[in-house]
């Protein structure tokens, strides 16, 4: 972990040479590979295992030569999102509906959102980098790849800077643009990059002080560009999301790491089938010399379908196909077994990845959600570590300003998330039935907790409801006001 900008020097490397950034960087290239399916790519995570495949089959190679593609990877991370953000959360602000409205419009926040949960289940972060847009506070999703937090030195826990930096090449240039946020501000910086030949310079460093060094491709160069922006927040233009994160580290972990040797069994042992049962497809015939003919320019033998096959005697072969009875049972055991370890070490479950689930095409929802228990207490783990981040994001937002987007406190916002699920109508017409029965849920609770309204569309829509039952039975008992208040016990002494 870096705990100062000193990497950001003329004459240093970048990326920087901190081995916990390195190895940082190298996860976030294979595990992109492996959401885009570029599991065998050479040299690639997968590569020298899924040669496995020319090596055990033996000489198998004109037969097939591509590998069975399995990507729960990139299957896990859509899940996970859909589970989080796949069922809008409400979120509210009392007597702010408007200003939660206006930022929805404005920022596609919940698009949003679903992207930055699918980059903490394959890279363990995400990364919100607000920014204003005409007027209005907004936000996008950054890419981890790019993102280097600076850390206290003397609590690894606290970051005090978040960097955001990435080459690009311009006129056959190599430039390194860089932002260091702090809070309330950030700082914009633009190096020249090594040329890709090595050659000593005199360079210019942040400091404005002259140094010799020697310069490659990756090494940072001369400052050409410099200034800085405030932002008027108290807060950093940078925020981040975790997937589960520990005491030892600053970053997430991924779900992709514990999955893989799995993954890469299920696609060998699949692909091993597979040639198998190519290469037996077209079985060989067994005869006597003349059920065969010779191909004058191939010199194969090719045999003569339909004729007659002499049999000189009763020693000369039968015609017959040749066929291979292929015991691959122990191959189906074994891939069911690492497709349940796979459920298991995913958290995801056979029913939430399509596997298969004899019996049980017409749950209820209450037994869905029994067997969607480790699945729900991911999302539920997750929807805790995000909680506090979105909420600022959504503060933060409000505090850039705009038209109808009044200034936000996180205490007052509040989201009630979803679990992703569909609804058993039924079943919640049967329990809401019960409870009004025995008092113990209000109509208000009731339009909120299984309608998803917030308390100001409940309270309009007890209104509406109240409205209708007036108009179907004016008779009804309903309050009265002002004059129209009967005073029923002097009228009744009067009749007495």
């Amino acid at each position: 972990m870096l705990s100062s900008l000193d990497f950001l020097k003329t004459g240093q490397q970048f990326p920087p040479e901190d081995p916990d950034t390195q190895d940082r960087f190298r996860m976030y290239e294979r595990n992109k590979e492996l959401f885009y399916g570029e599991h065998g790519k050479p040299g690639g995570i997968f590569d020298n295992d899924l040669k496995r495949l020319s090596r055990v089959v033996g000489n198998y190679s004109e037969v097939i030569d591509f590998v069975t593609l399995l990507n729960y990877h990139k299957l896990i991370s859509i899940k996970t999102a859909d589970l989080i953000f796949g069922e809008k959360p409400l979120i509210s602000v009392e007597g702010e509906k408007d200003t939660i409205e206006n930022i929805e419009e404005n920022t596609h926040m919940f698009n949003k959102f679903y992207q930055n949960v699918i980059d903490c289940s394959r890279y363990g972060n995400g990364i919100f980098d607000l920014y204003q847009d005409e007027g209005f506070g907004n936000f996008d999703v950054g890419q981890p790849s790019l993102w280097i937090p600076i850390v206290d030195p003397n609590n690894y826990k606290k970051i005090v800077n978040h960097v955001i930096a990435y080459m690009y090449e311009e006129s056959s240039k190599k430039y390194l643009s860089v932002k260091v946020h702090y809070k309330g501000y950030f700082d914009k910086y633009v190096f020249e990059m090594g040329s890709d030949t090595n050659i000593n310079k005199i360079m210019t460093n942040l400091n404005g002080t002259m140094v010799s060094t020697q310069i490659s491709s990756n090494t940072i160069g001369r400052l050409v560009e410099t200034n800085r922006e405030t932002t008027g927040l108290t807060d950093f233009f940078i925020q981040v999301t975790s997937n589960l994160i520990t005491s030892d580290k600053i970053t997430g972990c991924n779900d992709y790491d514990d999955i893989n040797s799995l993954i890469c069994a299920l696609m060998v042992r699949v692909g091993q089938i597979e040639k198998i049962l190519d290469k037996h497809s077209d079985p060989s015939v067994s005869a006597p010399s003349s059920a065969f003919q010779k191909d004058p320019e191939t010199g194969e033998y090719t045999v003569k379908m339909g004729n007659a096959f002499i049999r000189d005697s009763v020693d000369d072969v039968e015609p017959k196909y040749i066929t291979w009875e292929a015991q691959l049972e122990a191959n189906f055991t074994q891939i069911e077994v690492l497709l349940n370890q796979l459920y298991v070490l995913s958290e995801m479950g056979a029913t939430l990845l399509g596997g298969e689930d004899k019996g049980n095409s017409n749950m209820s929802g209450r037994a869905l959600k029994f067997k969607m228990i480790s699945p729900l207490a991911k999302a539920k783990r997750i929807t805790m570590l995000l909680d506090p981040v979105i909420k600022n994001v959504i503060k933060l937002v409000s505090s850039l300003g705009g038209e109808g987007i009044n200034d936000l406190t996180n205490e007052k916002i509040t989201i009630k998330w979803q679990d992703g699920l569909p609804n058993d109508e039924l079943e919640e017409a049967e329990i809401i039935e019960k409870r009004k029965n025995s008092n113990t849920i209000s109509t208000k609770r009731t339009l909120m907790q299984y309608d998803n309204m917030d308390e100001d569309a409940a309270d309009e829509e007890i209104e509406r409801i109240a409205d209708e039952e007036s108009q179907m039975n004016p008779m009804s008992e309903k309050p009265f006001s002002g004059n129209n208040v009967v005073d029923d016990g002097d009228d009744a002494d009067e009749q007495d």
